[in-house]
């Protein structure tokens, strides 16, 4: 036996040795046939009986972490879920679902959709999905059941918020847009459009000119582009976005990388609509990729202003490839630079600390030796906006005005993540929602500005978590407004879906509060 697997190795060292001329092609060839050569001596004497498509699924996966932590393997089933995504499109019925208390809810419903045209509700309770009873289920596996090919059919036994009449509904799932544009809302009694992008899909350009368009129409004067949370994308999407905003012909982004193929210069066109409407980027620690580069050309052309926290740092460019198998793997191939040439790449090791209360405005020297003194990074390199406004380089982009998001107590966020705001506003649903809809219709915007949470409410409120072991008044104290606007908005929120929601949660959203507080300053910057 041993004799056998020596002359096997032997044949195999030999095999490698001459059959290619290139030194890099043979190097590849001997770690291809290194694997090869491990999966069937793993599979002829392992005991048990392997699944060889899931080890080499585990295999790839770290083979391109080990290249960089941006590039990835997708297996047939990632990969079907990164080109939806990228599509701007996923195949279903158009609902969003959520598990609360083993309890299965559906909690937003899109325009046009198979949900939609059946009149499901915000609210409602799924059942059964085509005979599988759902009590107890994770939303990870009611989607998964929900899900599937476009023109094939699911039942749904559905039990209404408001009758509780139990019924079953089939639907045809279909086509389902993947909104880049997660909402677009005015911020209220005034002027100012807050349009929030959760990624740059293949449609995000279109459904921020349209919304911008539209906006315009109904007498928007400014906007706040909120891109927190934003891991990116299409980098296409975001100069197309870009153009919209920047006049003149003006570079946008350049891509560098070690191959030829992927440089490139991309430069805006004359005659962006939005140019003359002032903006304020805000971005945190999760805005990445495309976000990032969105903010930076921004504060390179003075364009606006940028706030908030500093963003992720991710200035590396991923192409996607896919294979005969319906996989994938997505393999980093370059890097992009803002306009003045500022690379937001975070290096490895690289931990800058800048104080949020530094002026950016100051001179360059002044910055520099604030840094230092900081105990930041030895050298942070300043770069110029077109006016010679200094710009703090370094991974990520640094915001003009550092704004920490909300603070909240252990109580809100408990009563977040347990979903009892949410099962709060159903049960007022039931009693006053065809009340509410009576008095405002499908204007929330007027139910926003007319309607007030009482004491009443908050009493009800407060029975209702002491009942479910969650309430401690000092933190209702602390977070009292943060809390009755939760409410009001979550009541929203189950009568006319998300854009409600955001618009009656912005008044008490710090970021946002800063970024209209900048936007006198973004107008001046149009005007010098």
């Amino acid at each position: 036996m041993m004799k056998k697997i020596t002359f096997i190795i032997a044949l195999f060292i030999c095999f490698i040795s001459f059959a290619y001329s290139s030194d890099k092609d043979k190097l590849i060839e001997f770690q291809a046939q290194k694997f090869k050569y491990m999966l069937e001596v793993a599979s002829q004497n392992y005991p048990d009986s392997l699944d060889i498509t899931a080890i080499s699924d585990k295999a790839f996966a770290a083979l391109m972490q080990a290249v960089d932590k941006e590039s990835f393997y997708y297996n047939k089933p990632n990969m079907k879920l990164v080109t939806e995504s990228n599509k701007g499109v996923s195949y279903g019925i158009g609902a969003e679902l959520v598990s609360v208390r083993d309890s299965l809810y559906i909690i937003q419903i899109f325009p046009n959709t198979p949900a939609y045209e059946a009149n499901l509700e915000v609210g409602d309770i799924v059942l059964s999905v085509d005979g599988r009873s759902t009590l107890k289920m994770m939303k990870v596996d009611a989607d998964k059941l929900v899900s599937g090919d476009s023109a094939t059919s699911v039942t749904l036994e559905i039990k209404n918020v408001i009758s509780e009449k139990i019924r079953k509904v089939k639907l045809i799932r279909k086509d389902v847009p993947n909104r880049s544009l997660t909402t677009a809302y005015f911020y209220p009694k005034s002027d100012i459009g807050i349009f929030v992008l959760n990624r740059f899909s293949a449609k995000a350009a279109e459904e921020f000119r349209q919304k911008a368009e539209l906006f315009i129409s109904l007498g928007m004067k400014r906007l706040i582009i909120d891109v927190r949370n934003n891991p990116g994308g299409f980098m296409v999407m975001v100069d197309e976005i870009l153009d919209m905003l920047i006049s003149g012909n003006r570079l946008l982004t350049k891509v560098v990388s070690g191959n030829k193929e992927f440089n490139s210069e991309v430069y805006s066109m004359n005659g962006g609509f939005l140019e003359k409407i002032p903006v304020v980027v805000i971005v945190d620690e999760n805005s990445a990729s495309g976000s990032e580069l969105l903010a930076g050309v921004v504060q390179d052309y003075d364009r606006g202003i940028v706030v908030g926290k500093r963003s992720y740092g991710k200035g590396s460019i991923q192409r996607i490839w896919s294979m005969n198998d319906s996989t994938g793997f997505k393999l980093t191939v370059g890097k992009y630079l803002t306009p003045s040439g500022r690379d937001i790449q975070k290096k490895a090791g690289e931990n800058i600390s800048i104080e949020p209360t530094l002026d950016t405005n100051i001179k360059f020297d002044d910055i520099q030796n604030q840094i230092n003194k900081l105990g930041g990074i030895a050298e942070v390199k300043i770069y110029k906006s077109t006016s010679g406004r200094p710009i703090i380089g370094g991974g990520g982009v640094t915001p003009d005005y550092f704004v920490d998001a909300d603070t909240l107590t252990q109580l809100t966020n408990l009563l977040i993540r347990k979903g009892l705001y949410f099962e709060w506003a159903i049960s007022y649903k039931k009693k006053h929602g065809k009340e509410l809809k009576e008095k405002y219709g499908n204007d929330y915007s007027k139910f926003n500005l007319d309607f007030q949470i009482n004491d009443e409410m908050l009493r009800e409120f407060a029975n209702f978590a002491l009942q479910n072991k969650v309430w401690n008044n000092e933190m209702f104290t602390a977070d009292k407004s943060y809390f009755i606007n939760y409410m009001k908005a979550s009541i929203a929120n189950v009568i006319w879906g998300y854009d409600a929601f955001s618009e009656v949660m912005c008044i008490v959203d710090k970021q946002i509060t800063a970024a209209i507080k900048k936007l006198p300053e973004a107008e001046q910057m149009i005007y010098k």
